[in-house]
């Protein structure tokens, strides 16, 4: 796969990602992840990688010691 294809195309986990945490805000979804066990998000993260990518800078997000901030939400 080219890095273009990886950068443009999503995924089948991207999309099962996309289907199930649709009906959540980035704020929402950041939360969610706050609030579940270490190594416990894995498609709670994948959904927001997802949502990093496809806002071209919009949404940002990194941790903060054990915690998850957003830096941006436009």
């Amino acid at each position: 796969m080219e890095t273009t294809d990886r950068i443009t195309k999503e995924t089948d986990l991207e999309k099962f990602c996309r289907e199930r945490f649709k009906h959540l805000t980035n704020a929402q979804l950041v939360a969610r992840v706050n609030g579940l066990p270490d190594f416990g998000w894995d498609d709670e993260g994948v959904e927001l990688r997802r949502r990093h990518r496809v806002s071209n800078g919009a949404f940002d997000y990194a941790f903060n010691h054990n915690t998850m901030v957003i830096l941006k939400d436009d």
